[in-house]
């Protein structure tokens, strides 16, 4: 039996028990709900890849590589500043959403990216969530046996129903082994809690989610006008704050233009509010693992954008940085839930001759 297989069988064992701890999702959202919540404009995805030798991510072009998995393996350091604070959700990549979702019980999720392919794996993972009613059998359709039966489920969610039906299945089958070998990575690290393959409530939170249509998959670019400031006008129609916009480690790559800036002050967020970003940076000190984390608090964040030029980028942002009990995890602006700060070294007493 494989290690995969073996992660799964025990998932299905403890599957009755989490069960029962399950957090319902929101109801399904009314018809004039869902006419605001999926009306809005999407961004044209027209970057062409970075070419050259350094390959550098810029404003005017996308990275090379696919991200069609989350590479940052600490969440769970932000799962005290996360836990449990409703709203919306907004952010970019892939599978990482899903943990802050159920972490946070979202009403409401806006998944985006700039990478078609994300976007279209992420209509893929939506495809499978609903498909399977625990985590076992989503894992086993991205698992070395499951391409058949994935693509069946792709057909009956999407063939005739999708103008990308084609490009989600090239996507699916193109990265399905890579997608799931990363799974069975989660699985076998279950013990720290870090994503949402490793409760079976938070599973059946984000599958709620999808089967009452409050989560939306869109084609956005941080820096364009289109999809981030149509969901600020989503949350304000809808009254539901952004609680949590998760950029990953984007912001590290060009100094914020004045789109940007305007996506962020088209964005209704409140007291509870957090931006979640990363840094592939030592130089803050030690990281966790490839990064440095950082929670800020979104009101903070959006009246530095419209303060003028000083915040010219995330490296300006990280000037007001607090440290945190945690080396590697940073906060800025007045973040209080799951702060604590840095704990004082005990001088060492000198031996007595």
């Amino acid at each position: 039996m494989s290690k995969l297989s073996m992660s799964l069988c025990g998932l299905a064992l403890l599957a009755g028990a989490s069960r029962a701890w399950a957090h319902p999702a929101p109801p399904p959202l009314s018809a004039a709900q869902r006419a605001i919540f999926n009306g809005s404009a999407e961004d044209n995805l027209d970057k062409k890849p970075c070419i050259g030798t350094r390959k550098r991510v810029t404003l005017k072009c996308r990275d090379v590589r696919h991200y069609v998995r989350m590479n940052e393996w600490w969440h769970d350091v932000w799962h005290p500043y996360v836990k449990d604070l409703g709203g919306a959700y907004v952010g970019v990549a892939s599978d990482q959403a899903f943990t802050f979702v159920a972490w946070a019980k979202s009403k409401l999720a806006f998944l985006m990216d700039y990478d078609p392919v994300v976007v279209w794996i992420n209509h893929a993972h939506r495809a499978f969530v609903l498909e399977s009613p625990d985590i076992a059998g989503y894992v086993k359709l991205w698992g070395r046996r499951g391409r058949k039966a994935g693509e069946a489920v792709l057909a009956k969610y999407y063939k005739g129903k999708h103008k990308d039906y084609r490009r989600i299945v090239s996507a699916y089958r193109r990265f399905r082994g890579e997608i799931g070998g990363h799974f069975g990575q989660v699985l076998r690290r279950k013990g720290r809690r870090f994503h949402w393959l490793h409760d079976q409530g938070d599973y059946e939170y984000v599958r709620g989610m999808f089967k009452n249509g409050r989560v939306r998959i869109l084609k956005g670019d941080l820096l364009k006008d289109k999809t981030l400031r149509g969901i600020g006008a989503v949350s304000h129609k809808l009254k539901v704050p952004v609680r949590i916009v998760y950029t990953s480690n984007a912001e590290e790559f060009w100094p914020y233009p004045k789109d940007f800036r305007l996506n962020f002050a088209a964005l209704y967020m409140d007291q509870k509010s957090v931006i979640l970003r990363t840094r592939h940076s030592s130089k803050y000190g030690p990281r966790i693992g490839s990064y440095v984390y950082i929670v800020q608090d979104g009101q903070d964040f959006a009246k530095k954008l419209n303060s003028g030029w000083r915040w010219k980028g995330v490296w300006s942002m990280l000037r007001d940085r607090k440290a945190t009990h945690r080396p590697g995890l940073f906060v800025i602006g007045p973040v209080e839930q799951g702060f604590q700060p840095p704990r004082k070294r005990k001088a060492r007493r000198r031996a007595r001759r």
